[in-house]
């Protein structure tokens, strides 16, 4: 290569780039780089949150999958999702009390489990319909024994890392 175009071409492209760094650093002062370094955190934040959140539906799901195939009971159907519920924050948990009317936790979480049953057997009428009624009838019953699950584990103990022994786990 000549000896007088390796510099220009080094000029050419040198020049523009410097001429960018120098605009941008002018452009952007030190408010709006900590608005963007901000933003960039609270979308890590909601990543995460996703990520948190799509593994609790697929949880629940699979355990709707374990109690429709009667590889666990109702009961510990329902203790799973509220292991499961005790995953979210403080703050998440009370909305989703408030949207569920006046209903306990396991009303709510017997209705959740009844619309995924439906919906995962959506195509399967005759089996929806089996279903359907094997789950209303244990819930009765373990609403008529007063046997909601007892043994449903708490905040402490989750975060403790206590772990139970659960056929609706995978």
């Amino acid at each position: 290569m000549n000896a007088v175009l390796r510099p220009a071409i080094v000029v050419l492209v040198v020049a523009p780039l410097a001429i960018y760094v120098l605009g941008l650093r002018f452009a952007c002062n030190s408010t709006d780089l900590r608005k963007i370094l901000q933003a960039a955190r609270l979308n890590e934040e909601l990543e995460q949150s996703r990520r948190a959140t799509f593994h609790r539906i697929d949880a629940r799901e699979e355990t709707v999958r374990q109690l429709i195939a009667q590889r666990c009971s109702l009961s510990q159907a329902l203790a799973r999702f509220r292991e499961l519920d005790g995953e979210y924050p403080d703050h998440i948990l009370e909305l989703s009390r408030k949207r569920g009317g006046n209903g306990s936790d396991t009303e709510r979480n017997y209705q959740y489990v009844l619309a995924l049953a439906k919906s995962l057997l959506e195509n399967q009428h005759e089996e929806n319909a089996v279903v359907s009624r094997r789950l209303e009838r244990d819930y009765q019953q373990l609403r008529a024994n007063r046997q909601t699950p007892l043994d449903l584990p708490t905040k402490q103990t989750i975060s403790s890392g206590q772990s139970r022994l659960d056929p609706c786990r995978k």
